[in-house]
């Protein structure tokens, strides 16, 4: 069984030309963003992950990349904070 709550986020040359796209600004991209997702909770929780890490193309050396990887795994806030786990509980 595939991936039940995929989503695809893409920037720049890895955006993405299917009419099913979502665009969205992003200040850190003239062009903005687009994003494919269902509309569930699950999905929306992958978008926010998503977000927060983009898709990486560059023409740096591998080791580069790797490093900037490593940092923005270390900060991007959704991805720290799903690791970091969290109780959930219903009130009433």
């Amino acid at each position: 069984m595939g991936n039940r709550f995929e989503v695809t986020v893409g920037a720049g040359t890895m955006m993405s030309g299917s009419p099913a796209v979502v665009r969205f600004p992003h200040r850190w991209t003239p062009g903005g963003v687009t994003v494919e997702a269902d509309f569930t909770g699950a999905h929306l929780l992958h978008l926010a992950a998503a977000g927060c890490v983009l898709n990486v193309s560059s023409d740096a050396a591998a080791d580069e990349v790797a490093q900037l990887l490593d940092v923005v795994d270390q900060v991007a806030e959704i991805p720290r904070a799903i690791r970091a786990g969290a109780g959930v509980r219903r009130i009433g």
